[in-house]
């Protein structure tokens, strides 16, 4: 009787990416989250050190293979963790947890999905997107004022942005003000940044994709968040209720009885 062979481990990428470990000024993160509830968006500041950041959008560059559609002509396979890395920038997560809504406490917040857009330069025009909401085009989410949003996006340009390199294009301001609109005159706005840094968005933002101009790759991470409910807490829970979380049969199930965000004991 012959066994079988293993598959071999799988060898993945050692990120080349460094996060910046130093926590925001209050007063820093009171502004940046202020902007972000007012204007939609905001700059969050020196979240990737800046020398690793080239080094990390090289290795990005070698996982891209040739798409086989039109609306995709490359794609980044979403097999080595290295893709959602970025994720876990301390000063990222922090900004989220403040743009979310607080509960007892801040909440975590959670990754949703981590899109990379990759075109060309100066690409068919079919690939670049003209104005939409992701939803809320009618603005019930702020009939009796601002509501924070239930996911928040995040835009990594891994470049000193410019105009040239195929920014976002947004409305500041509609997510929370339906009469403002790109068919209504309002004015626009390129989410620019530097290398290193990041912009966060709310989607309720009439938005719309730009082409770049420049020679090279439009390589774009918008990776999507959204709330757990509550951070830093330990729920004790009952024998009986451990008892169903145990035997719980789908995700919804689990959530029921573990408590969405909460830290189990003895589970």
């Amino acid at each position: 009787m012959t066994t079988a062979a293993k598959p071999a481990p799988v060898a993945y990428l050692t990120p080349a990416l460094q996060f910046v470990q130093t926590p925001f000024h209050p007063n820093d993160r009171g502004n940046m989250l202020l902007r972000f509830r007012e204007r939609g968006f905001a700059v969050v500041s020196n979240v990737f050190e800046r020398d690793s950041v080239d080094a990390y959008l090289d290795q990005i560059r070698s996982l891209v293979i040739p798409g086989t559609q039109w609306w995709a002509p490359y794609l980044l396979p979403q097999e080595d963790p290295i893709t959602v890395y970025p994720a876990l920038a301390p000063r990222l997560r922090s900004a989220l947890a403040g743009g979310f809504m607080p509960w007892i406490a801040e909440p975590s917040p959670a990754l949703l999905a981590a899109a990379w857009l990759i075109k060309p330069s100066n690409p068919d025009e079919r690939l670049v997107h003209d104005w939409h909401k992701d939803g809320d085009h009618v603005g019930a989410t702020s009939i009796h004022g601002y509501t924070h949003p239930a996911v928040i996006h995040v835009n990594m340009y891994f470049a000193d942005t410019t105009i040239e390199h195929g920014p976002t294009y947004v409305i500041p301001g509609s997510h929370r003000d339906p009469t403002l609109s790109p068919f209504g005159g309002a004015k626009e706005e390129p989410l620019i940044c530097n290398k290193g840094d990041v912009v966060i968005w709310d989607q309720r933002l009439w938005h719309r994709a730009s082409p770049r101009t420049v020679e090279g790759l439009r390589i774009v991470g918008i990776f999507a968040f959204y709330p757990v409910p509550v951070c830093g807490m330990v729920a004790d829970l009952s024998p009986a209720q451990k008892a169903a979380y145990a035997s719980a049969k789908t995700p919804e199930e689990m959530i029921l009885f573990s408590g969405s965000g909460f830290n189990v004991r003895g589970l």
